[in-house]
């Protein structure tokens, strides 16, 4: 097995939702990996927000409640800030 030495750059992941367990186990294993997390969720207490693997937190309109505002929080948000990923936990 060769080794070429070269390190890939970390992901940037958006997972758009934070309160669940789910979330929460998504956000442990990318953050493990290396790669760069952040969630958006309309509750400033989700579960997530409090990983250390979190790198931002962004408060969102709710889904169920103004699933419109959601999806246009949600595209301005990829559209000002690269990321490489949009990781829907259970939408």
């Amino acid at each position: 097995m060769t080794f070429s030495g070269q390190v890939s750059k970390p992901l940037r992941v958006l997972v758009s939702e934070g309160n669940s367990t789910s979330a929460r186990e998504a956000v442990t294993i990318l953050g493990l990996s290396g790669q760069l997390v952040e969630i958006c969720d309309p509750s400033p207490y989700c579960l997530a927000r409090f990983s250390r693997f979190v790198r931002k937190f962004h408060r969102c309109p709710g889904m169920r409640d103004n699933p419109g505002g959601f999806l246009t929080f949600v595209e301005r948000l990829l559209a000002r800030r690269h990321f490489d990923v949009l990781l829907p936990i259970h939408e």
